[in-house]
């Protein structure tokens, strides 16, 4: 599936040759301080959006967040289980909404409208339906 790891990986190094870009800031990131084996899922939020952009990574024990503030970036990880998660859809439109509610009490929404671009929606919904099975 396109959006996944091993796309963001080959979508790095094809496009910034250099390395000088904030998507291989965040990839080496992700390579220094997480086990590319272990990682579940991934999921790029807002990632064409620098001053909004988060990623998220699912590992078995909980998840890494990383986001940019200003000229830094800042890793949350989260060790943690969820406890329930919250699917809204229509039938009527390709829009979804999935929250995930974790036992530390943190809670993840994703939306393939608000997470993504307009062209981008459809493979957004279908990234949170694999998310919603896997997690």
């Amino acid at each position: 599936m396109e959006l996944s790891f091993d796309w963001f990986k080959e979508y790095v190094h094809k496009n910034d040759q250099h390395g000088t870009s904030v998507y291989s800031s965040v990839l080496k990131l992700i390579m220094e301080f997480c086990d590319e084996e272990k990682i579940m899922f991934f999921y790029p939020k807002n990632y064409r959006l620098l001053h909004e952009m988060e990623y998220i990574l699912f590992f078995e024990d909980g998840y890494l967040t990383i986001s940019k503030e200003d000229t830094e970036y800042k890793l949350d990880r989260y060790y943690c289980k969820v406890l329930t998660k919250s699917i809204k859809t229509s039938r009527f439109t390709d829009k979804i909404e999935l929250v995930i509610h974790f036992n530390n009490g943190n809670n993840l929404k994703f939306n393939n409208e608000k997470d993504s671009s307009f062209e981008r929606e459809e493979e957004y919904l279908q990234l949170i339906k694999e998310l919603n099975k896997i997690i």
